[in-house]
Order: structure tokens, then sequence, then C-alpha cells
């Protein structure tokens, strides 16, 4: 049984095509990595952890990781409909509506799935077959000292064609 409403997805969707038209020249990652740093400066309840990133190279680097997994979608939606202009660019483009058709069909299959949480899981499941996703790995320094090692996936260079077809895959 269903415990959020699944009429969220097509709004969510809808709002993701408005913001998206403005910015077309983005890939579906890099939109997503610039609204969920947008969604945080604004307020919005993304965990972010000061975290070492580790690069492969062994030299470390301090950087703060978002942590979006938790946030409800209505919270995302409210932020969207601030965020979007409504005379967003008339442009249409076959990529950006071909990507979030798929991306549409694929959650409503599972709509008991928040928003971030779909989009981690599929950056784990096309990390797993594709070298495009860099895996990153980071200590998160907790307030008693301990260290927790961890990795991110960094999706933001993955080619939206490559992820169309990822999806059509999927479902």
């Amino acid at each position: 049984m269903n415990t959020r409403d699944i009429n969220r997805i097509p709004k969510l969707i809808l709002l993701l095509e408005r913001v998206w038209l403005k910015q077309s020249d983005s890939r579906f990652f890099q939109l997503i990595d610039g609204l969920e740093k947008a969604f945080v400066e604004n307020g919005g309840s993304t965990i972010s952890k000061k975290v070492t990133f580790v690069i492969t190279t062994d030299v470390e680097q301090e950087g703060t990781l978002l942590d979006s997994f938790n946030v409800e979608d209505d919270e995302f939606i409210q932020f969207l409909e601030r965020y979007v202009v409504e005379d967003a660019s008339e442009t249409e483009s076959i990529r950006m509506q071909e990507l979030l058709l798929l991306f549409k069909l694929l959650w409503s299959s599972q709509p008991d799935t928040r928003f971030f949480q779909l989009i981690d899981n599929l950056k784990h499941r096309y990390a797993a077959n594709d070298s495009a996703i860099i895996s990153r790995r980071y200590k998160y320094r907790m307030s008693d000292g301990f260290e927790q090692p961890g990795t991110a996936l960094d999706a933001y260079y993955v080619e939206d064609t490559n992820f169309i077809e990822f999806l059509k895959t999927r479902l």
C-alpha cells in the first residue's frame, strides 16, 4: 500500500522541466546537483556534513557533503515552486522530455520512494555499469572525534543520452 500521494510525481516532474528549460545546456545530474545546492542555500532540510574527501592520489581535501536522501518531496516541491519563474524559455528539448518521461514512469512504479532516494538509488545502479560516475571516498569527523568513512557518488558529468538508455533498461 502506498503511503505517499502519487500525484506529487507528475507535479515534481513538471517543475523540474520548467527549471531545466531555463538551463537547457545542463545535463540531468548537473541540474539536480545545482538544485540540491540551491535548496540548501534557501534553508532546505538537507543535511550538510563537513568531510575530508580522499582523492584517488590519496590527497585529502576538505569539503561539504550534501545528504538529501531523507528530504520529503513536499518540502522540495515547495522550494521548486518558489524557484520556478513562469516565463521560462519556450525552447523544447526532446532529450529533456524523454529523460523526464522515463524518470516519471520509473518513479511511478515505486511511488513510496522519495525523489532524492530515487536519485541516489539510480546513481548507485548506474555507477555499477559506467565509470562516468566518480566514486569519492571521504571521512566524516563526528563531534566526538570519531571518523566515519564513506563514499559519495558524483554524477555531474554523466551524459544524458547514456542515462536515457540506462533508464530504458530499468522499466
